[in-house]
């Protein structure tokens, strides 16, 4: 049995960005290579598509409105977890792990166990095309920090977390993306299928009026073809980026002589829209590109292979104590995984869910995502409005079946494997409050009829 644990986590990186789930246009070969041996689970999600309600989950094992955390903070508040719960770096430090983490926290108290290193910015690369900021810096110097760690952490078992930002950079080149010149960035890649959907009116007020609610979504809305497809390859750079410098982490652990050692993970906090429907970044929306992620796992002791089970952000705390021989205790949502892995089972769950309730508090619309075999479902508070995609026959959702008489038991059937999810789980989203001022819904819809800031940027006005 291997006795330390890596684990690699990106910040902002859709499944539909690497090569390792087929987009060839996406350059990763240190993640390639160091993983082709490697497990890989082709159906992982998000247990919600924003960094600190995603991060407390994946820590901590629970869902985030078990945790409290709903949000990135900022004008809600968002309270450190509970000491009730047990954490990933208390299970692993009682077994006499060092427990060690580098990079990116917005963890809300879930990394409390762990040994965390404040980041620094060396702004040491610089781009008039790609304009780098702090992701790309503080990635910078989480990498040489990894080296460095690797080269003198001893012989005592460890567990690092290495947190990285990048491809987070991409929201910071929606604010300049309009100031490039059309050959700023050569062979650009094509629009993604689904840029252009015919239903954008029946999906949820949130969706349609994501420019009022998120920044980056208003900075988006007069773009033309070539931008969408300029935030693209800018996106895709940014990926490119993070595998460059991981294959200085997986250099260095070569050669620090513990690669037998350790097992490896990588994994998203949850993804980017890159493009589909217009969309930038995330927010109050579950397609796809934003709630699906990567995961997958390397070692001398993993098989080689992949899995179509679903599987979640909240499985992850019991498969790392499976693999380090760390009692799993009964108090976690998540599943080990490492009986798929071993080929002794095929599927985890029967259905997954992700969870939104707000950004910065500006505006609040709360609404959940449940992924069965086939089909998604979401339902949103405001006007408890829905929709449901089959996955099989429509992986991109370009059409929202949930008007359509021939889905409609396979509607009320998702329906119902909610409504007893939430109350399995506690959850009290049936009750939560809207908060959404009126003038968040007051211009035609389509992103392209945006008016003035959005609510974020009215509250920063309002306060300076």
């Amino acid at each position: 049995m291997s006795k330390n644990l890596l684990v690699i986590i990106s910040d902002q990186l859709s499944f539909r960005g690497l090569n390792i789930y087929g987009n060839d246009r996406v350059k990763t070969p240190n993640l390639d290579s160091f993983f082709k041996d490697g497990f890989i689970f082709d159906n992982a999600y998000t247990t919600c598509p924003l960094c600190q309600p995603a991060r407390s989950a994946l820590w901590s094992g629970w869902h985030p409105h078990n945790t409290g955390a709903m949000s990135n903070g900022r004008w809600m508040d968002v309270p450190q977890l509970s000491k009730d719960v047990t954490t990933l770096g208390e299970r692993l430090g009682e077994a006499g792990y060092n427990c060690i983490h580098l990079g990116k926290t917005h963890d809300a108290g879930s990394l409390r166990g762990f040994d965390c290193t404040p980041q620094e910015e060396p702004q040491d690369l610089q781009s008039d095309v790609y304009v780098y900021n702090y992701d790309t810096w503080r990635d910078i110097d989480n990498t040489r920090r990894t080296v460095d760690t690797l080269n003198t952490i001893g012989d005592d078992k460890f567990a690092l977390i290495v947190d990285f930002n990048n491809p987070h950079n991409i929201c910071n080149f929606c604010a300049f993306a309009d100031t490039l010149a059309e050959d700023a960035i050569p062979d650009l890649p094509p629009l993604p299928p689904n840029f252009d959907v015919p239903d954008m009116e029946t999906r949820p007020l949130p969706v349609q009026y994501l420019c009022c609610s998120h920044n980056r979504q208003r900075q988006a809305t007069q773009w033309n073809d070539l931008q969408f497809r300029q935030y693209i390859a800018a996106y895709y750079h940014y990926v490119e980026l993070l595998d460059s410098q991981l294959g200085e982490v997986f250099a260095a652990l070569e050669a620090s002589g513990k690669k037998d050692d350790t097992i490896v993970c990588f994994c998203a906090d949850h993804g980017d829209n890159m493009a589909a429907r217009r969309m930038t970044t995330k927010h109050s929306s579950f397609y796809e590109e934003t709630t699906h992620v990567p995961l997958f796992f390397a070692g001398k002791d993993i098989p080689g292979g992949r899995s179509e089970a679903l599987v979640s952000h909240l499985d992850l705390v019991p498969t790392f104590c499976s693999m380090l021989g760390v009692e799993i205790q009964e108090d976690l949502w998540g599943d080990d995984l490492c009986p798929v892995m071993a080929g002794e089972k095929d599927d985890v769950h029967d259905f997954v869910v992700s969870e939104w309730h707000s950004e910065w508090g500006t505006t609040v619309e709360p609404c959940r995502m449940l992924r069965s075999k086939d089909f998604k479902y979401t339902r949103y508070r405001e006007n408890e409005a829905e929709e449901l995609y089959d996955l099989r026959n429509d992986p991109y959702e370009i059409k929202n079946l949930v008007n359509d008489a021939a889905y409609a038991e396979q509607l009320n059937q998702h329906r119902a494997l909610l409504d007893k999810h939430m109350q399995d789980t506690d959850d009290g989203f049936p009750q939560m409050d809207i908060d959404i001022d009126p003038r968040w819904r007051s211009h035609a819809p389509g992103f392209r009829n945006h008016e003035g800031p959005t609510a974020p940027e009215l509250r920063q006005e309002q306060e300076a």
